[in-house]
């Protein structure tokens, strides 16, 4: 008796039947074929020599897709041949997948692609070729779209393009037969929809060397860590904490500034606060000393600064943008890193009150090192001013080379000495540039020359923001992915290492953070980085002796570990 076939795919198939040996020794196979010529017959399999019905069966391979087959079960012993039933089933549409290229949408820097696959039965992957020319020259990330009949939208994002640039595209299909290839289309990215200065993220969180501060979503700011001086702004001169405390009396932070000594926020309506030591006159409240002691241990507003848009803290130095473009800055001057045209004594006071740096009345984005400042000007240049490779100047000068920057972040490689500085900036484009001390760009180059630059970083194509500080580099992706790159030797990478050689050809170019694809803003402290995550919560990884990690531990770790009770960091609404 020849049985109804199962598990019919596009090439493949299960038959069966019943044969009864009536107890002879026999043996069965099934003939099959595209007509009841059949024309195939499957190995031949022996039977006992029971006198009742048992199964058999057999596994069809290789078939035809879309095609209408024929079979039956034949037995045979000494007593002669028995023929089964003739009856049939039809595999599924095959062979190679059925491809049609969509249309796209796009962005100045990305685009989504659109298309259909029909599977046909078989596992199939897909991805689009994509490029300025019919060679394409790129591919998508590579997708799977199962093995089910029938035709199912698909869509890819990608990244990392250039803005009012005609890109054109083709969706590709590949199963065990062979690839399929569909139209080409064509997608223009839109002049930059990426204004300079725009790349950068509200400084939601702010690291330093000791203290980790947050802005959360209720204008509130949060601190942990030690806060030797009041750096927690909790009103306590000796704080230590291991988990998020509150700064007093402040309830419309929109982002938060911290160096070595002090913390600053901006506030919704364009007034800036700080608190800390103010010994080099970082807190700007208009008075500084040499002692140690002195400082504020709460947030105290910066006399005359109402129109703030935007602040960034150095080691010891603050600097903000002002709504009309102008950028002030206050603090320590040793290096001329407060841009006046004026130029300090190392350990000395520089300004107690902000001054405006020379030469940039049209500043969007500011970022404060160790020994220098950059800001990104209106039409995407940078200029800079301080001690940074072997450049010095008092007051703000061009980068050559960089003229689509959508934000700027600057480092140092000490905290405490030496000029040896470094810059980076994402392009519109979504690329990092580099300039500054070698061993830091993140190119591979392990030469602390600090003469080289800009250059473009390997592979990073569609960075949304960088960060910089002592010895490290961060930047977020744009699918929330986080790469650092530089030294290592507390983890400060977040690849589930750590190693005290520096530099070290492993970390001398961007390295994936470990476990982190929600990042929406990072931020690197001293030898230690913090990220924010989509919904409210933090990480922070790398140094942790003094709590600045958050996490109720003084252990270093080398990846991400959750900031504990923090759960709605981010720019408050409106």
């Amino acid at each position: 008796m020849t049985l109804p076939a199962t598990a019919v795919t596009t090439m493949s198939a299960a038959i069966g039947g019943q044969v009864n040996p009536s107890g002879q020794q026999t043996s069965y196979t099934f003939e099959y074929g595209p007509s009841t010529s059949f024309g195939r017959i499957t190995t031949v399999v022996a039977l006992d020599d029971a006198d009742a019905l048992e199964p058999v069966s057999a596994t069809l391979s290789g078939l035809t897709p879309d095609t209408t087959y024929y079979y039956r079960v034949v037995a045979s012993n000494a007593t002669g041949t028995g023929f089964g039933p003739v009856l049939r089933f039809s595999t599924g549409p095959g062979g190679l997948p059925a491809v049609g290229t969509g249309a796209a949408s796009s962005t100045a820097t990305g685009a989504t692609l659109a298309g259909t696959v029909d599977a046909h039965g078989s596992q199939t992957a897909f991805a689009f070729e994509y490029g300025t020319t019919t060679g394409f020259g790129s591919l998508s990330a590579i997708d799977s779209a199962g093995d089910a009949n029938g035709a199912q939208q698909i869509t890819l994002a990608i990244g990392g393009l250039l803005p009012g640039t005609t890109y054109l595209y083709r969706l590709v299909a590949t199963n065990a037969n062979g690839s399929a290839f569909g139209d080409v289309h064509g997608v223009v990215t839109p002049p930059s929809d990426t204004p300079a200065g725009a790349g950068r993220a509200d400084a939601t969180i702010a690291a330093g060397a000791t203290h980790t501060c947050a802005v959360r979503t209720q204008g509130h700011v949060a601190c942990w860590g030690t806060g030797l001086g009041g750096l927690l702004g909790d009103d306590d001169y000796d704080a230590i904490a291991p988990s998020p405390v509150e700064a007093i009396g402040l309830t419309d932070a929109v982002e938060v500034a911290a160096g070595i000594e002090h913390t600053c926020a901006l506030r919704a309506g364009g007034q800036v606060d700080c608190w800390g030591r103010g010994r080099y006159g970082q807190l700007a409240t208009g008075t500084a000393t040499t002692d140690s002691t002195t400082g504020a241990l709460g947030p105290e507003p910066v006399p005359g600064l109402t129109d703030a848009v935007q602040i960034a803290a150095g080691a010891l130095d603050t600097c903000a943008v002002r709504a009309g473009g102008s950028v002030v800055c206050w603090g320590e001057n040793a290096f001329g890193q407060l841009g006046n045209a004026t130029t300090g004594q190392s350990n000395a006071l520089g300004s107690n009150v902000p001054v405006t740096v020379a030469g940039i009345s049209d500043g969007v984005q500011v970022s404060v090192g160790r020994t220098a400042a950059c800001a990104v000007r209106s039409g995407g240049q940078v200029a800079c001013w301080g001690a940074l490779g072997t450049t010095q100047s008092n007051v703000a000068v061009a980068v050559d080379g960089v003229s689509d920057a959508a934000q700027v972040a600057v480092g140092s490689g000490s905290f405490f000495i030496g000029a040896n500085g470094w810059a980076c900036a994402v392009r519109s484009s979504g690329h990092v540039v580099c300039w500054g001390a070698g061993a830091y760009l993140g190119d591979g180059g392990s030469s602390d020359a600090p003469s080289r630059g800009p250059v473009e970083l390997p592979g990073l194509v569609d960075a949304t923001q960088v960060t910089a500080n002592a010895d490290h580099t961060c930047a977020t992706r744009s699918g929330g992915q986080a790469v650092c790159w530089g030294a290592n030797d507390h983890g400060q990478i977040g690849d589930g290492a750590i190693d005290p050689s520096f530099p070290d050809a492993s970390t001398m170019t961007p390295v994936a953070v470990t476990g982190l694809g929600d990042a929406t803003q990072i931020v690197a402290g001293r030898q230690y980085s913090c990220a924010l995550r989509r919904g409210g919560s933090a990480v922070c990884w790398g140094a942790n002796g003094q709590l600045q990690g958050g996490n109720g531990t003084s252990t270093d770790d080398d990846v991400p570990v959750a900031v504990s009770g923090l759960a709605d960091a981010g720019k408050p609404p409106g």
